[in-house]
């Protein structure tokens, strides 16, 4: 892949689009933080640009508090459920249905897991495309999820460790494996800056500041140490969890205002590619952030991986 900012006309994620240029689809949207929704909506710029029709399917419009989704996900992912067929609603006879990407279908965050099962069974005949992902399964079998399925299934992986992944297993015929650039990265950085310009002046008129942003949750690897040595070498920083800002135009705007970012979120790893910020990128958890710096952000000479 070429060095820089990637290239989408050659992603096959879009090629695949050009190929199927006819078909409309139902977008479902898993729902998430802001780092999600700069995955969605680089998908759906992209389809726009290519005339793809789609309709958008929210995954959680329904009124289940987070506990309650927090109780039915570690159940899923403790216990294999098969099916639970409220968490899709019904959908208006599409083409294809697509599911938008990120780590939703994996045993940390396994809320895909059950969309994919339940798309399975009641649109036996509708292809499907999941768009790209980092799958990882320790607990639930991937294999059984799509035994005896014979509509096309269309899986995107966002980094190699996922594609290598998918690929060993014994799916059905009708199942295909792909490798294509995370979503995000569809974004233009201008436009971004746009949208984010009522909230930028909240940020440009401190002084200038590195960021310090990392997560707090089960995939953090990172510690409190670790956060500290890196604040201490700072003159000037803010810390916080850039995903989880006030509104999503915060989120892009203390990014694309920082001077230097330290993180271990993806997405705010993919603004600072965008954005042309020096970035160090830390590892969580299991290889997702390792994954996507080896194939897409390592092409960004702005960005390093830390390796400590």
């Amino acid at each position: 892949m070429q060095r820089g900012p990637i290239q989408r006309e050659q992603t096959p994620l879009t090629q695949f689009f050009k190929n199927n240029p006819e078909r409309e689809y139902s977008l479902i949207v898993p729902g998430g933080n802001h780092g999600d929704r700069l995955i969605y909506e680089g998908l759906n710029h992209e389809l726009d640009r290519l005339d793809i029709q789609y309709e958008s399917v929210q995954y959680r419009s329904g009124t289940l508090s987070n506990r309650i989704r927090r109780r039915i996900n570690e159940r899923i992912r403790d216990h294999n459920i098969d099916h639970i067929p409220f968490t899709v609603p019904q959908l208006n006879d599409p083409d294809a249905i697509m599911i938008h990407g990120g780590a939703n279908v994996n045993d940390l965050w396994p809320h895909s897991i059950l969309i994919l099962r339940t798309l399975l069974k009641r649109y036996s005949n509708t292809p499907i495309v999941v768009a790209p992902q980092t799958y990882w399964f320790p607990i639930t079998d991937f294999e059984a999820v799509l035994e005896g399925t014979e509509q096309p299934v269309h899986l995107f992986a966002r980094e190699r460790y996922s594609k290598r992944l998918l690929s060993n297993y014994n799916l059905p015929k009708s199942v295909s494996v792909g490798l294509s650039p995370d979503t995000a990265f569809y974004h233009d950085p201008q436009s971004l800056a746009s949208k984010a310009s009522s909230a930028r002046s909240n940020y440009t008129d401190k002084k200038p500041y590195d960021l310090v942003s990392f997560r707090d949750d089960k995939e953090r690897l990172v510690s409190d140490a670790e956060v500290e040595k890196i604040v201490k070498r700072s003159e000037n920083c803010i810390v916080e969890d850039a995903s989880l800002s006030p509104t999503y135009e915060d989120f892009i705007a203390l990014v694309s205002s920082a001077d230097r970012i330290y993180t271990d979120r993806l997405h705010v790893s993919i603004l600072g590619a965008l954005f042309d910020k020096d970035t160090e990128v830390y590892a969580g958890s299991y290889f997702k952030t390792r994954g996507v710096y080896n194939y897409t952000l390592s092409n960004f000479s702005n960005i390093s991986f830390n390796e400590s």
